[in-house]
C-alpha cells in the first residue's frame, strides 16, 4: 500500500473499511436515501469510489463530483453524464434484448443534452433549464430495473447548493431542494442518492429551507479510524516503503495525532519515510516529535491552511467568519472554551447566524467536539490545535 495523502486511495491502496461500507449497503437495502456524514478529509471520497469500483454482485455505483458546479441546469447534467460513462449502459448493453434497448434509449436520451458553453460560462434560456430536470426525471423512469441497484452518489452537494444560493438566490436553492425531495419520493426503487460533502448538509440546508426536505435522507457517518485499524494501515504503508521502526513508535505517533483521520496519519508517514530515506536507519519514538514538527513546517501549510480557508466559504457572513476565528482562537489558547464563553465570544460579533447552526457546522466539519466530561469544547484534531496556534494566533 502506498502513501498517499493528497490523493484519493482506489484498489491497492485504499485500506478496507468494511464497518462503513457495510452500513452504506445496509442502508441502501432498507430502500433508504443516505446522508454520508463525515468531516473533511476523513476518507468519504475514497470510500465512494472503492464502492464504484468494487462493488457487490447486481449493484452500480455512480460518481458525481459536484464541487464547481453553480446551475441547477448543470446539476442534471454532470449526474446524467455520470451516469453515461458508467458502468451500467455497458453492461446492460450486453445483456437481455429488454436491456440492450434499455442502455440505447437511455444513452440517447443523454446525448440529446448539450450545454452551450459562451466565454467560458454556462448561458441556457429559462425553457432549456425547465428541460433539463425534465429530461432527468424522464431518465429516472428509464432506470427502473428490478435486478440492479443503481445508486447515485452526489460528492459535495452542499457546495453545489451553496454555489446555487449564491448565484441564483435562496428562492432558486430552496426550489432546488424542493425537486430533488420530489425525485428521491417518485424514483424507481432500485435507484437510490447518497449526499455528501465537507460542508455539513443540514447546515447549508437550514439557511435556506425547513429541515423537512432532507428529513427522508438516512444518515450513515464516516468515523475516524479506530487505534487498531490506523496502525494496521501505517504498518502496511511502511512495509510498503520497507521503512523499518520499532514497535513503540506508531501507538505513540496515533496517540499524538489523537485524531485519526487517513489524511493525517499519512501526511505523518510522508515524514517517516523522508526521515528514514535521508538517514537510513530505524525509525524510534522519540522521532515522533521530529515528524511533528516538520508536519508543522510552512512548506506544509498549504495542508492545514485549507481549514481555515474553507470557513470563509462556510460562514460568507464577515461578522459569523471573524466570531468563529474568535472562538478557534480561545480554544487555542486555553485548551477548551466553556459553552457560556462560546455564546459570548459570537454574541459580542454579533453574528448574523443562529449560534446552534454555528456550534453544529464546527462538530460536523471536524473543528471541534463537545468533551461531556468537563463540559467543554475542544479542538478535534491536536495536529489542527497545534497549526491554529503556530500560524493562525501567531
Amino acid at each position: 500500500m502506498k502513501n498517499i495523502p493528497t490523493q484519493v486511495a482506489r484498489n491497492g491502496d485504499f485500506y478496507p473499511r468494511p464497518k462503513i461500507i457495510n452500513k452504506i449497503y445496509r442502508r441502501i437495502n432498507s430502500n433508504s436515501h443516505i446522508f454520508l456524514a463525515a468531516p473533511r478529509k476523513v476518507g468519504k471520497t475514497s470510500i465512494m469510489r472503492h464502492l464504484e469500483d468494487y462493488p457487490k454482485e447486481k449493484y452500480c455505483f455512480v460518481y458525481v463530483m459536484l464541487e464547481d458546479v453553480y446551475d441547477i441546469e448543470v446539476f442534471y447534467y454532470e449526474v446524467m453524464d455520470a451516469l453515461m460513462k458508467s458502468k451500467l449502459l455497458s453492461s446492460w448493453s450486453k445483456g437481455s434484448k429488454t436491456l440492450q434497448d434499455k442502455s440505447k434509449s437511455i444513452f440517447n436520451r443523454i446525448k440529446q443534452i448539450n450545454i452551450p458553453v459562451i466565454g467560458g460560462g454556462i448561458e441556457l434560456n429559462q425553457s432549456d433549464r425547465q428541460s433539463y430536470q425534465k429530461k432527468f426525471d424522464e431518465l429516472l423512469d428509464d432506470l427502473a430495473d428490478d435486478k440492479t441497484k443503481i445508486i447515485l452518489m452526489l460528492d459535495e452537494f452542499p457546495q453545489a447548493l451553496e454555489n446555487i444560493k449564491a448565484k441564483h438566490g435562496t428562492e432558486t436553492a430552496k426550489q432546488f431542494l424542493q425537486t430533488c425531495r420530489k425525485q428521491r419520493q417518485t424514483c424507481p426503487e432500485n435507484v437510490r442518492f447518497i449526499y455528501t460533502g465537507s460542508i455539513g448538509l443540514p447546515y447549508v440546508v437550514s439557511g435556506i429551507a425547513s429541515s423537512n426536505v432532507i428529513n427522508d435522507l438516512n444518515t450513515a457517518e464516516v468515523p475516524p479510524m479506530s487505534p487498531e485499524s490506523a496502525i494496521d494501515m501505517a504498518t502496511q504503508i511502511l512495509t510498503h516503503h520497507k521503512v523499518m521502526h520499532d514497535a513503540d513508535m506508531l501507538p505513540y505517533l496515533m496517540e499524538r495525532l489523537q485524531w485519526l483521520i487517513p489524511f493525517h496519519i499519512q501526511l505523518a508517514l510522508q515524514e517517516v519515510i523522508d526521515i528514514h530515506e535521508d538517514e537510513r536507519r530505524n525509525i524510534i519514538k522519540n522521532d515522533v516529535d521530529e515528524v511533528l514538527r516538520r508536519l508543522l513546517n510552512y512548506r506544509n501549510d498549504r495542508y492545514f491552511s485549507q481549514y481555515k480557508e474553507r470557513l470563509e466559504t462556510a460562514f460568507s457572513s464577515a461578522t459569523t467568519f471573524n466570531g468563529v476565528i474568535e472562538l478557534l482562537n480561545d480554544i487555542a489558547k486555553n485548551g477548551f472554551i466553556t459553552k457560556e464563553r462560546s455564546k459570548e465570544i459570537l454574541n459580542n460579533e454579533r453574528i448574523e447566524d443562529d449560534y446552534d447552526r454555528v456550534i453544529e457546522s464546527l462538530q460536523f466539519d471536524g473543528y471541534i467536539y463537545f468533551n461531556d466530561e468537563k463540559s467543554t469544547y475542544q479542538f478535534t484534531s491536536q495536529l489542527l490545535k497545534m497549526w491554529w496556534e503556530k500560524f493562525v494566533l501567531n
